[in-house]
């Protein structure tokens, strides 16, 4: 069973959403450019591909590591047995 919707954003009661599947098939004209783009550039200079995608494994890298060392400096500054201007690695970390 198929339902379609022109809606851009549709509410479905959870009686609804519970059993179904929701796929949205917006098509945008910016995505449209980026995966236009992408293929000339695969096509024509496959170094500039390469470099793209490294870089977004670098840029994902380092957001998972900032998200780590901010996880960690929070549970550091939460733990009420640490005197926090003692505490010389907590004050480098945050430095």
């Amino acid at each position: 069973m198929y339902i379609t919707t022109r809606l851009p954003n549709p509410h479905y009661t959870p009686e609804i959403s519970c059993k179904v599947n929701v796929i949205n098939f917006i098509v945008v004209e910016s995505g449209l450019e980026e995966q236009c783009l992408g293929i000339v550039v695969r096509a024509e200079q496959q170094n500039l591909e390469i470099q793209k995608n490294e870089k977004l494994t670098a840029i994902t890298k380092g957001k998972a590591e900032i998200l780590a060392l901010e996880d960690m400096i929070l549970a550091r500054l939460n733990d009420e047995k640490i005197n926090l201007l003692e505490d010389e690695e907590l004050v480098v970390q945050l430095a």
